[in-house]
This record gives C-alpha cells, sequence and structure tokens, in this order.
C-alpha cells in the first residue's frame, strides 16, 4: 500500500493538475501569447468575437484592388496548433460581464471561472469593422474622402487612396510635428508623395463637418477603449490593480504605452512568460522597437529601422511574406 501511495505522489508532481487560464480577444496581444505560452501546465479557453485580423493583409488588399478575404495562413497558426493540443479551446463569443471578484466570465447563460484571466480585447473599434470599410472603399470608389488623423495608419490609407480618389487630410499637429514615428529623410520622402498625388494637407486644425462635405470620412485618431475593459487600471507588470491574477494588454490596457500591434504583440509574450515562469515575478514590461513598415503607392511598402532589414522599398509581397510567416 505504501509503495501504491509513494508512486501516487509520484505521478502527481509529475503531472499536476493544470491551471486554467481564460484568454479574451484574437487580435496581436492574443496572438503573442498563444504563440508563447506553456500549453503542458495550463488549460487555455480563448473567447473573441471576430477572428485574428492582421491590418497588414488588408492593406495589401487594399493595394492590389481587391477584396480583403479572411482566408489568410499564418505559419505560426499552425504550429500553435500542433503544440496545443487538446489544451486549447476556443469559443466565438460575445462577452457579456466579467467579474474580477468571483474570478469568472459569463459568455451569455455559461460561466467560465478561471485561475488566471489573460484580457485583450483591444479597441471599440474592430479590425473587422476596419476590413469591412476598406472593401466598402474598393467597391465604391469613393471620389472625395476626408482623412482624419497622420498617423501610420492613416497615413497608409491616404497614400494607397489617392491614387484613385481626391483626399483631405485633417490633423492637430503642426508640420514639424506630423510623421514623427519616421526618420527626417523619410518623413520628407513621404510628404513628397502626397504632394504628387495632391493630397490637400490641413494642419493645426479640426475637421468641421457643416463646413466641409466628403463622400466618406475615415476617423484615424486613436481608438476608444473596450467598454468591458475601460475602468480597469493596470501596473507595470500588466497586472490589474484590484486583481494580480488578470492580465491586461494591447489597445484595452490603460498605460501610456503606444497602442501598435508591434507592442500589443510584445505584451502577449510578456505575459505568457510570466506564467511560463521563464521570467522573474517582478520583471517589468519593456518594448523593444522592431522598426516599422509603410504601405505605399504602386505596391510598394518602405521599412525602417528594422533589426535585419536595410532601410529601403520594398515591393509589397514583402508585408505579404512577413504576416505570412511571423504573425
Amino acid at each position: 500500500m505504501g509503495k501504491l501511495y509513494d508512486l501516487f505522489e509520484q505521478f502527481k508532481k509529475q503531472n499536476p493538475k493544470k491551471e486554467q487560464v481564460i484568454l479574451l480577444g484574437d487580435g496581436f496581444f492574443a496572438r503573442g501569447f498563444l504563440h508563447t505560452i506553456n500549453y503542458n501546465r495550463y488549460n487555455i479557453i480563448q473567447i473573441y468575437r471576430d477572428g485574428f485580423i492582421n491590418p497588414q493583409d488588408f492593406l495589401y488588399c487594399l493595394q492590389e484592388q481587391k477584396p480583403y478575404s479572411e482566408k489568410v495562413i499564418h505559419l505560426r497558426d499552425i504550429i500553435t496548433k500542433f503544440k496545443s493540443y487538446k489544451s486549447l479551446e476556443k469559443i466565438k463569443a460575445d462577452i457579456k460581464t466579467l467579474d474580477i471578484h468571483k474570478n469568472n466570465v459569463k459568455i451569455n447563460e455559461e460561466i467560465y471561472g478561471f485561475d488566471y484571466l489573460v484580457v485583450g480585447l483591444g479597441a471599440q473599434k474592430s479590425l473587422k469593422s476596419w476590413s469591412d470599410e476598406t472593401n466598402l472603399l474598393i467597391k465604391q470608389k469613393s471620389k472625395n474622402i476626408a482623412m482624419i488623423g497622420l498617423g501610420p495608419v492613416g497615413l497608409e490609407l491616404t497614400m494607397i487612396l489617392s491614387k484613385n480618389n481626391k483626399i483631405d487630410v485633417y490633423d492637430g499637429l503642426s508640420k514639424d510635428n506630423i510623421l514623427s514615428y519616421v526618420k527626417p529623410q523619410t518623413k520628407d520622402y513621404l510628404l513628397n508623395i502626397l504632394k504628387e498625388n495632391i493630397v490637400s494637407l490641413n494642419l493645426e486644425q479640426f475637421y468641421n463637418k457643416e463646413k466641409n462635405q466628403h463622400d466618406q470620412i475615415i476617423l484615424c485618431v486613436g481608438s476608444r477603449p473596450n467598454l468591458l475593459t475601460s475602468n480597469f487600471k493596470v501596473n507595470s507588470n500588466l497586472q490589474l490593480l484590484d486583481n494580480k491574477n488578470v492580465y491586461v494588454g494591447g489597445d484595452c490596457a490603460s498605460l501610456s504605452y503606444i497602442k501598435t500591434a508591434q507592442m500589443a504583440y510584445q505584451q502577449g509574450i510578456y505575459v505568457a512568460q510570466k506564467l511560463n515562469g521563464d521570467i522573474d515575478e517582478n520583471d517589468k514590461f519593456i518594448f523593444r522597437p522592431n522598426g516599422i513598415s509603410l504601405n505605399l503607392p504602386d505596391k510598394k511598402v518602405i521599412i525602417e529601422s528594422h533589426p535585419i532589414l536595410p532601410n529601403a522599398l520594398y515591393p509589397n509581397w514583402m508585408i505579404k511574406l512577413y504576416s505570412l510567416f511571423f504573425v
């Protein structure tokens, strides 16, 4: 009997009961998490409203003047499925309520408990909405578009759409302060493209619907946080202040980080590493910039400050290749 008990205890140590992680969302934050988490240690329930969409995929389609299709293969997803076996359950549904004090999530009438909750619900406006609007632009061929904001997405859309449409850009920043996310020489190059494509830059002013008439208005001035997480307060370890077993990242995190896909992806990796025990419990999240890519007219993309690729102008299939293999 004693030997049997010893064997059972040894089995329990070698095969500890898996803790349950509920992952909310299927954006870049969720992707980074799923590509890194130890599936031998955790059971993962992923609950999401819309399937993963990489903005580079539908911007590529926009360059090609083809409607975006969600049937895009991402190599890391295939690897994840191979790694996860039966440790990942995916549920497509709207999330009705979160109770961070009772450690449960309610979907419709079902309540799911968790040991850890990982939240990456993103912004109020989903990438699915962005892709639908992009497809509409291809079909309707709008003639007069107001682009509000000249951040990376606003710039890319302006660049591509200005080949076949008249674009009026409105941004509250001055000429000295716009496009601060690229090097000065790149900024001059991009401004020259806008000039060649007869894009009207209305800087240091805000759009007035009453004074301006446009066929379509595209808002690219940041994103509103998801309503379910808008009151969440997060520390520098991406943990909720009210519950240290809840991790929050991506667009819904209440932090001063820039809200980019690259940032969200690294945050997802960081949270998975924390749960895996790969990094110290007190190690804070540190963002490590990995370069920037911008889609341009004529099926080109400019890549800058990448750790491997030299700063240069590339054919747009380079982004397709990156999307296929890395995200």
